[in-house]
């Protein structure tokens, strides 16, 4: 297996496994999670929606930071 398609990767790695999101968030640091794509390029549509995951968690991770101090 030398090639894996970039839509296998994203469906069955990373849409389904969001700690290696979270691990590796850096990966995803170009995206803007406030622009949503036009939906013609499916890597793209994946790409933001793991930027929002991100966003999503970097809110509960700020406000458990607050929360503790």
């Amino acid at each position: 297996m030398t090639d894996l398609s970039s839509e296998w990767f994203y469906d069955s790695i990373l849409l389904k496994y969001p700690s290696v999101v979270f691990k590796y968030r850096s990966w995803f640091d170009h995206i803007n999670p406030d622009i949503i794509p036009d939906g013609n390029d499916l890597i793209q549509l994946k790409q933001w929606q793991i930027a929002l995951m991100i966003q999503a968690q970097i809110k509960v991770e700020k406000s458990t930071n607050e929360n503790l101090s």
